[in-house]
């Protein structure tokens, strides 16, 4: 398998209609063709396999190949079909005792991972991921500049990027328990529209999302925390990346999809961020 680039720093479209004025899009099939990641019982936490699959579908002429390999008449039929052979079948590359898929979810190297094999063995041209993190010396500007330029070219080459959202709980000492961060869920939604400026100074920029956790289309905003509010987040796993201070990741608001991803509780005093930690497409 070759292709994959992990790199080291380890105006909204409707359903089907391309790009118009004022934004940069990808075309999407009716909402009937979407993968949902809850066609059977044991898929509820399917949302990376589910967002292969829409991935593909919102990839355009540019993923054909891979899109015609996949067997099913159907999305839950091809749904399952993903998860057996390119998920439940081969191992993690970050946990090799396990296989990629299970109650845990799925690891963004393992998407990344899926997906490149899937590329290859169909004879599609590879793409990229890479982990969005802040970068030494960057300024908040220039970083939220460059993640918006890596979604807009692989929305302009065709291809909806697959953006990993990882959700945060800060929490506050208490009698019996440490303060500090802890990563409580993971998503992954696909990329299919965004306003093609980014105006200097601008606090964030809106996007349109395929959310496999119901086949819809969604709304989403990535900005910068504003300056005096830090939080942690995590570059990796918790057993081979690194806890990252500062404001390293870009946030999310995502009213339609955080839902699944906030704690059924929080207390008062805690935070709760939604971060943008992951990319794959055609950048």
């Amino acid at each position: 398998m070759t292709g994959i680039r992990l790199l080291a720093t380890v105006g909204i479209a409707l359903a089907g209609v391309g790009p118009v004025d004022g934004q940069v899009s990808v075309a999407t099939p009716p909402a009937g063709m979407l993968a949902d990641q809850r066609p059977f019982p044991d898929t509820v936490n399917a949302c990376a396999p589910a967002s292969l699959l829409n991935f593909l579908a919102c990839g355009g002429d540019r993923l054909a190949p891979a899109r015609e390999s996949i067997a099913g008449r159907d999305s839950a039929t091809r749904l399952r079909f993903v998860i057996e052979r390119y998920f439940e079948s081969r191992k993690s590359v970050v946990f090799p005792g396990w296989s990629r898929w299970g109650v845990h979810g799925v690891q963004d190297a393992d998407l990344a991972t899926s997906i490149l094999e899937l590329l290859d063995e169909s004879g599609t041209a590879p793409v990229e991921a890479a982990w969005l993190e802040k970068r030494k010396g960057e300024t908040a500007a220039d970083h939220q500049a460059r993640i918006h330029g890596l979604i807009e070219t692989s929305l302009r080459r065709g291809v909806g990027p697959i953006l990993s959202l990882r959700a945060y709980r800060g929490r506050l000492p208490a009698e019996g328990r440490e303060g500090g961060w802890q990563l409580v869920r993971q998503h992954f939604v696909v990329i299919v529209a965004l306003p093609d400026e980014h105006p200097p100074g601008a606090l964030g920029f809106p996007a349109r999302a395929i959310d496999s956790n119901g086949a819809r289309e969604v709304s989403l905003r990535l900005f910068t925390e504003p300056a005096g509010r830090p939080f942690r987040a995590l570059l990796g796993t918790e057993e081979t990346g690194a806890w990252l201070d500062g404001r390293p990741f870009l946030l999310v608001h995502a009213p339609e999809s955080i839902r699944a991803l906030r704690p059924a509780r929080l207390e008062w005093g805690e935070r709760f961020h939604v971060t943008a930690s992951f990319l794959i497409g055609d950048f």
